[in-house]
């Protein structure tokens, strides 16, 4: 516990450029395997599934045989899935909108004129994913004309936060496609291996293949930036 809180600080205080390093070294020098699970648990690396997946099939014996283990190796070999690793095609997607009608995500990546899509994971009950949305709206706004687009998964479950998310849409003015699933944990959160919202899949409709993932704060429009100016 000692050695994860220590991690922690030196993590917030560490730059992004650098958090690579950090990862390595807290790894390597970590003085049981259950840390080492824990710093490949959520995104404390950038490590891809697949480097995930290997470092702990490398463990000693009795750490993989340990309850949850392989729940981790399960969730990252699902995630290897929706990385962007240049060969990774989306999965479809097919949700009911705030009317009801299915949407699907391929109608979005097909619409003529759509460069990319951004799949959005969020909800309204969740505060980190409000804190996400202005960073979404203003790069929606700003590269929606040069071909930009969004199809927002919510996780919003049972008729009160249905109508919460629908009154979050219209107060809010998110005015790209918005689709919702009365399941808590629905094919497409399974799908894309969703651990936590807000997280993102960023996708060129040119052949489909996934581009980006977890695309926070100032980081999405800075990628827009570079693809579309």
């Amino acid at each position: 516990n000692d050695y994860w809180q220590a991690f922690r600080q030196e993590r917030d205080r560490t730059d992004k450029e650098e958090m690579d390093r950090l990862m390595h070294r807290a790894y390597e020098n970590a003085p049981t395997d259950i840390v080492r699970l824990k710093l490949l648990d959520g995104d404390n690396t950038t490590c891809s599934s697949p480097q995930k997946s290997d470092l702990i099939r490398a463990l000693d014996p009795g750490t993989l045989s340990m309850k949850g283990v392989g729940e981790m190796l399960e969730l990252f070999s699902r995630r290897a899935k929706a990385e962007p690793n240049g060969e990774n095609v989306y999965i479809d997607i097919e949700q009911p909108d705030p009317e009801g009608k299915a949407v699907s995500l391929k109608e979005i990546v097909e619409k003529p004129g759509n460069k990319y899509v951004l799949v959005d994971f969020w909800a309204s009950w969740c505060g980190p994913c409000r804190e996400e949305m202005p960073f979404v709206k203003k790069a929606y706004d700003e590269f929606h004309d040069k071909g930009f687009d969004i199809y927002a998964v919510s996780a919003d479950n049972g008729d009160r936060l249905m109508a919460q998310w629908r009154k979050y849409i219209v107060d809010n003015q998110l005015s790209w496609t918005n689709v919702c699933n009365s399941e808590l944990h629905s094919k497409a959160h399974l799908d894309y291996a969703i651990q936590g919202i807000p997280d993102n899949v960023l996708i060129d409709c040119s052949d489909g293949k996934i581009i980006g993932r977890s695309l926070r704060g100032e980081d999405l429009a800075a990628c827009l930036a570079e693809l579309l100016d």
